[in-house]
């Protein structure tokens, strides 16, 4: 049986909710410089990240709807 609609966007937004923030168990490798940040005090994967208005698929990764 496949889940509602409203269900499934509800699912989605949970998800999103709580996995777009920084992880503190990691921290010790997250606030280093990289090529992403030229500091130690942002987050080198850059979370928590902006709000896309849809979500994206491409080669080169995937932007989620938030």
């Amino acid at each position: 049986m496949r889940m509602s609609e409203k269900s499934f966007q509800y699912m989605v937004s949970t998800l999103v909710v709580l996995l777009n923030v920084h992880w503190w168990a990691y921290a010790g490798s997250c606030f280093k410089k990289s090529r992403s940040t030229n500091t130690n005090c942002i987050c080198r994967y850059l979370f928590p990240r902006n709000r896309v208005p849809r979500t994206n698929f491409h080669r080169t990764g995937v932007r989620l709807c938030r």
